[in-house]
């Protein structure tokens, strides 16, 4: 009798594929459990929950990037020797997130709400992807009443391949208005 031949290259292609949807399912599991850190950070105003799943550092320098006045031009008199010393001031509102306000600057906002008996919710916004890369991923939220209404978050990994955190919040003009009133 002959030896059954085996067919090496079905069984190498389909170990391969079994390695990157594990791969990939483990990367992207990650994206689950910054998903519950922020709903349970949110709704129970939990701030070791917020940590886990926000980088303030890097969220403070997106908020603040979208300030109006951060980008004022500041004319220097050439004729000043110490003009390149000197403190420039800016009219630009300084707003801080930290894991202690980011609740009520979300209800601020209207993403999130109050209810009556102090428990908070989110307000109804359609999710859309805007884009999906291996580190990193940006979601669209649209509100269900006002189009006008919207956010752009931006998640990337932060250092470990389980690990992703909101690193920047993009915020359409009119939610920027009711942040800063």
């Amino acid at each position: 009798m002959k030896k059954k031949e085996q067919n090496n290259g079905l069984r190498m292609i389909l170990f391969y594929l079994t390695c990157a949807v594990g791969v990939v399912v483990i990367l992207f599991g990650g994206l689950l459990f910054t998903k519950s850190h922020i709903i349970s950070g949110v709704t129970h105003n939990n701030q070791t929950e917020l940590n886990e799943a926000i980088n303030f550092h890097k969220l403070n320098n997106s908020v603040r990037g979208q300030m109006p006045g951060i980008m004022d031009t500041v004319k220097k008199d050439p004729n000043d020797i110490y003009s390149s010393s000197a403190i420039i001031n800016s009219n630009h509102p300084n707003i801080t997130v930290t894991p202690e306000n980011i609740v009520e600057l979300m209800i601020k906002t209207s993403i999130a709400k109050k209810d009556a008996d102090g428990s908070v919710s989110f307000n109804d916004f359609d999710m859309s992807r805007e884009s999906l890369a291996y580190s990193r991923l940006s979601l669209k939220f649209v509100s269900k009443t006002n189009k006008d209404d919207w956010f752009t978050t931006v998640i990337a990994k932060d250092g470990s391949v389980l690990v992703w955190k909101v690193n920047a919040v993009f915020l359409s003009p009119s939610l920027l208005d009711k942040l800063l009133q």
